[in-house]
């Protein structure tokens, strides 16, 4: 991949490239020295005086360090800076660092403009180029090494002619997920930069608006799982798994496997002597569990916040005043928390402390994997926050 001018432009030492330099590990510093070696365009001229090789593997990291001033005393490029900082991010991985789910919607009036399969290089060229006509702006882009998502750093420079490393404020990372309509921002992000890199979001994928998903899991692993699969999430997994019955008629099949049914006893001694209270009760809460929840649960949702209002079950006198008819409802907000939150709903189901029948909108917490709801008297599910003047005048 050819490097462009912006990759190219220069930025002079400071205290904010030292930091950057230094922060970044060992490994990860020969590991890009190499690769600027390999590109003409980075290459110093003091190439020919030693082997790269040979050097970086008997070097200590601050002798590194010191002799890349050397080799490139002007500065370094934009495009080195970001690959020692993106490589920094993702090698640390912190547990700490919270995140948001931006979602590309696309235009109800004109369906199947969203770009959702836009490879990565081409959406990279597109943001930088919206961001250009008002900044001097940088895109840097890099696969993670164990996730399907693709790492996304903008940096964005107050001054066209700045020559100084931008503050943390003017730098955001992405993480996109292909072929979802997904990207998770990293931190916060100054409102003002996000206003602009969002818009040019909306030009490169062609989304008509942005909906914001607020995300209580900060593992990587569990967010990319969750948003790969969330088309077929809760009992809908058992067509992703192949957990289905196979068709009784066709011999050539092997017997699928099938999903693991908790025991209550383990020994055969034990499951001679033990007997469960109702064996077709407990057979019922493993069906309801099973067409619920699916076969297996998909591990992300770290927090659950369910908001209720429903008619109280207890009878209000008779003798109550009419400016009192908002009391009957009943207001109730529930919170969740664990490693995998759908996991532990799925188990209290199946230790009867969920009663069924199963409510429409629980099944569709699972289905589209989302963590805070708001429910209605009718069962009716609503995504997001609802404005609490239409609560509290909402007839009982």
């Amino acid at each position: 991949m050819p490097l462009n001018e912006a990759d190219l432009y220069r930025i002079n030492y400071s205290d904010r490239v030292d930091t950057i330099v230094r922060q970044a590990s060992k490994d990860d510093i020969i590991e890009s020295v190499k690769h600027w070696y390999q590109l003409q365009e980075l290459r110093p001229a003091t190439t020919a005086n030693w082997d790269v090789n040979g050097f970086l593997g008997n070097q200590t990291r601050q002798r590194i360090i010191e002799r890349i001033s050397l080799d490139w005393p002007d500065g370094l490029t934009a495009y080195q800076l970001a690959q020692l900082d993106l490589k920094c991010v993702m090698s640390r991985r912190p547990f700490s660092v919270s995140w948001r789910l931006l979602e590309l919607k696309d235009d109800p009036d004109n369906p199947g403009r969203l770009l959702k399969t836009l490879d990565t290089e081409t959406a990279r060229n597109r943001i930088q180029e919206a961001l250009s006509e008002y900044f001097r702006a940088h895109v840097m882009t890099m696969p993670d090494p164990s996730e399907p998502a693709d790492w996304m750093r903008i940096m964005l420079f107050e001054n066209r002619h700045e020559r100084q490393a931008p503050t943390p404020k003017m730098i955001a990372y992405y993480l996109r997920f292909p072929d979802t309509p997904y990207l998770a921002v990293r931190g916060a992000v100054n409102k003002t930069v996000a206003l602009f890199i969002e818009e040019a979001l909306l030009k490169t994928f062609q989304a008509k608006t942005l909906k914001v998903h607020s995300i209580s899991s900060k593992s990587i692993h569990h967010l990319s799982e969750l948003l790969h699969n969330k088309e077929s999430l809760g009992a809908f997994s058992r067509f992703r798994l192949n957990q289905v019955d196979a068709n009784p008629l066709d011999y050539s099949l092997k017997s699928l496997k099938r999903p693991h049914q908790e025991e209550y006893v383990q020994s055969r001694e034990q499951k001679r002597r033990i007997i469960p209270i109702d064996r077709q009760l407990v057979q019922s809460r493993e069906n309801d569990a099973s067409d619920t929840f699916g076969p297996e649960v998909t591990p992300g949702i770290r927090r659950l916040d369910i908001h209720l209002k429903k008619p109280a079950i207890f009878t209000m006198p008779e003798d109550t005043p009419e400016e009192s008819t908002n009391e009957k409802n009943l207001r109730v907000d529930v919170s969740f928390y664990g490693t995998n939150v759908m996991d532990g709903l799925k188990r209290m189901l199946i230790h009867g402390l969920i009663e069924p029948p199963i409510h429409y909108w629980m099944k569709e917490i699972v289905s589209q994997g989302i963590d805070e709801v708001y429910v209605t008297k009718d069962d009716v599910l609503q995504g997001g926050s609802v404005d609490e003047e239409e609560i509290e005048n909402e007839e009982p």
